[in-house]
């Protein structure tokens, strides 16, 4: 998901398809942060009636993830090291910290009590955003870099928020740091960022050279919307995720 939006990215602002090293140090670096992740819960969340299929799934075979994230570190920096650059250093250093905020704040820390805004949700859509800008080449810091980094990081924590809704009863009883898992509030949240997302496509849109990158936000809202009305439990995590694999169909056609 993230490499296909690195890729439509760099496509219709730069005329071509970004380096491989880039892109393939983003999948593997993605790759291994979720497969860590996994892991981690794997040790820490409890195995109980209603854990999701994608947890189960990494308790029962907890080998393998570790066998896999491995590989992926030791492809990533293959990729990534014999490119490595003062410039490519602090295009990363926006995203790292954000990462390592994720897991110090809602990963190894115990959080309790009521929770106002989905905090955890947010880091993680900036943290999607900023790589996939890193991977692209556009900086973050630019107005083009902020629209594009907005629209993105909005969408992916509607995505992560509508998740969390489908799980929210586990997470009431094992995660904490899960803002569905304290809160039968904000159920507008994942709809406004999803709207604040389409608007941010619109002024794409409106820039003229990026009308493909706004309308692949824009449709990517609206399948997220769908999931929302009509994916169930045990389906909205798999639909909601692969919804964000559509720029690889505007790969296809515009690339």
């Amino acid at each position: 998901m993230a490499v296909g939006w690195a890729a439509l990215i760099t496509i219709e602002v730069n005329g071509g398809y970004p380096p491989l090293y880039r892109v393939g140090g983003l999948f593997f670096a993605v790759w291994g942060i979720y497969l860590f992740d996994r892991i981690y819960d794997s040790f820490r969340l409890p195995l109980i009636e209603v854990t999701p299929p994608r947890h189960a799934f990494a308790k029962r075979y907890r080998l393998l993830l570790f066998v896999l994230s491995g590989i992926a570190a030791v492809i990533a920096g293959i990729f990534v090291l014999p490119h490595l650059d003062e410039g490519l250093i602090k295009a990363a250093v926006f995203p790292g910290v954000l990462c390592l905020l994720y897991f110090v704040v809602f990963r190894f820390i115990e959080r309790g009590g009521g929770i106002l805004f989905p905090e955890k949700e947010l880091v993680i859509g900036f943290c999607f955003a900023s790589g996939v800008l890193v991977a692209a080449g556009t900086r973050l810091a630019a107005p083009f870099g902020i629209v594009i980094g907005g629209a993105l990081a909005a969408l992916f924590a509607a995505n992560c928020l509508l998740i969390g809704r489908a799980e929210s009863e586990f997470d009431r009883q094992s995660d904490a740091a899960s803002f569905f898992g304290k809160s039968d509030r904000g159920n507008w949240i994942p709809v406004a960022l999803l709207v604040g997302s389409i608007l941010l496509a619109g002024v794409l849109w409106a820039q003229g050279r990026i009308p493909v990158l706004g309308a692949t936000v824009l449709v990517c809202c609206l399948l997220q919307f769908a999931c929302r009305k009509l994916a169930g439990k045990d389906l909205m995590q798999p639909l909601a995720d692969g919804a964000l694999l559509f720029p690889w169909v505007m790969v296809l056609f515009f690339g």
